[in-house]
């Protein structure tokens, strides 16, 4: 191929500038990545005493129902425990317990990728108690795995990497599934246990109760900004031509 002069000269200034461009651009973009890049972390609440904040709240269709909820200092998995009585007199009692040192407030760029959880329980009597994983938020109940209680103490329901969709609300009018987006309303962990008919008393026990979020912040919207500029000038330039 044949070049002009000025074809020429212009070929030599790309030449000479692109080596330099792409230096500062790359070095810039180094600096901004880190801090563009969504970061994650998790956020661990477990509660094996069961001593103090504990808040219930009971749905009965009956109105003489029972659902209570005692601390007890021995005879857990493997001392302290929580201890659930449900007795229904007719249709069904539901008791939602939360705590209130497990407390998670999303911040405004934090959001919830997915939340692991799980108990030990057992039931104290013939009959069994459903118990499962929940949480309350916007004065709105949300349930998650449950199960009937096993004789002697054994793991209860599980969940690995639970999202929104796995938790279904029960009570309040919130959202039909819980916000786990940043800045999202606070979240308040705890479980629940449920009976339905009979007169019988039914008593349960949870213990080693954990809940892990696993957390991710999104980039300041000025790190988007930076990065940007930094993009442009590494594919956006102009190289100058000389004349001669």
């Amino acid at each position: 191929m044949i070049f002009t002069r000025n074809q020429e000269a212009g070929r030599l200034s790309l030449y000479r500038w692109w080596p330099r461009r792409c230096i500062l651009a790359l070095s810039l973009l180094c600096l901004v990545l880190p801090a563009a890049r969504s970061n994650a972390f998790t956020v661990t609440f477990s509660e094996a005493d069961f001593d103090t904040g504990w808040i219930l709240e009971a749905f009965k269709d009956n109105p003489s129902a029972v659902a209570t909820i005692t601390p007890m200092a021995t005879g857990g998995n493997p001392d302290k425990y929580i201890e659930t009585t449900a007795q229904p007199i007719s249709g069904t009692v539901t008791g939602y317990a939360y705590s209130t040192t497990m407390l998670y407030t999303p911040m405004s760029l934090d959001y919830i990728v997915g939340i692991d959880g799980s108990m030990d329980f057992r039931k104290f009597t013939t009959r069994q108690q459903r118990l499962g994983l929940g949480f309350r938020q916007n004065d709105s109940w949300y349930q998650g795995p449950s199960a009937l209680s096993p004789t002697g103490w054994q793991p209860g329901p599980s969940g690995t990497g639970m999202v929104a969709t796995d938790f279904t609300r029960a009570t309040g009018a919130g959202p039909l599934v819980p916000n786990f987006s940043a800045g999202a309303a606070p979240i308040q962990f705890g479980f629940w246990f449920s009976n339905s008919l009979g007169s019988q008393t039914r008593r349960a026990g949870v213990d080693n109760l954990v809940y892990t979020l696993e957390i991710m912040t999104l980039p300041e919207p000025a790190n988007y900004l930076t990065l940007f500029l930094v993009m442009a000038a590494l594919g956006g330039g102009k190289y100058r031509r000389t004349t001669p």
